[in-house]
């Protein structure tokens, strides 16, 4: 589950708002989600993989 979690999350092709909602906890989605597409990819990564560290803290 953590690999196909870090997979969606790190490929910008393969965009799954309901993946993102249940891997992030759904406020990070609806807060993060909108401000992505306007970040530059350097930004995008560097948000995709704090999301994922801490999913998979949490997790």
């Amino acid at each position: 589950m953590d690999a196909a979690m870090m997979s969606a999350k790190l490929d910008p092709h393969h965009n799954h708002p309901s993946r993102e909602e249940d891997d992030c906890g759904g406020r990070v989605s609806k807060k993060t989600g909108r401000v992505l597409r306007r970040l530059s990819p350097q930004e995008m990564m560097a948000a995709a993989y704090a999301c994922v560290s801490q999913a998979l803290v949490v997790a």
